[in-house]
């Protein structure tokens, strides 16, 4: 029943980082919702987490030989939040930052009057203009100093986001 689970609903995961400060911090515990992402395997669609969601997405990277596993793939996860959605446009500059869609040509801020928006640390260097592909996702960590995310790395696919953040444990149960 654990590793059922464990594999298709909920998992727990440590924050380790100061990326997403002052939401989450290093040791914080997680508890991630992956049951949208299998319903959405089931039925053959791509699962797309909702703006303003923060959520664990796996990382690839080509090791570096050490430890005999040269060429292989290593996985880590990261945690951050979704400003963007698949074919959206977002453009930040001078630490502000506007997302395009079909419902909004105007564009609209994406953090708005959201509850989370209010514990952000700013950062004004960023110089970004990207349109999404239709299966990707724009994420940023909330202490955006401190964060190496969409804005340096590019977006992220859907394919690897693992699910979403409901529950973080800290000195304190509450909800993300």
């Amino acid at each position: 029943v654990l590793i059922l689970l464990n594999s298709f609903f909920v998992q727990v995961f440590t924050t380790d980082g100061p990326s997403m400060q002052v939401t989450l911090h290093t040791g914080d515990k997680m508890l991630i919702n992956k049951a949208g992402k299998s319903l959405s395997k089931i039925a053959r669609k791509d699962y797309v987490p909702k703006r303003g969601e923060v959520v664990v997405f796996q990382k690839r990277t080509q090791s570096d030989g050490f430890n005999f596993d040269s060429g292989s793939e290593k996985t880590t996860y990261v945690v951050k939040r979704v400003f963007a959605l698949p074919g959206e446009r977002i453009v930040i500059k001078d630490g502000k930052v506007t997302v395009y869609n079909q419902e909004t040509r105007d564009g609209f801020n994406p953090e708005g009057n959201q509850p989370w928006a209010k514990d952000l640390q700013e950062y004004k260097l960023d110089n970004i203009d990207i349109t999404l592909g239709t299966d990707e996702l724009f994420v940023i960590g909330d202490n955006r100093p401190e964060s190496v995310d969409s804005r340096a790395n590019g977006p992220i696919k859907l394919e690897d986001v693992v699910g979403n953040a409901f529950v973080a444990v800290t000195q304190n149960v509450r909800k993300l």
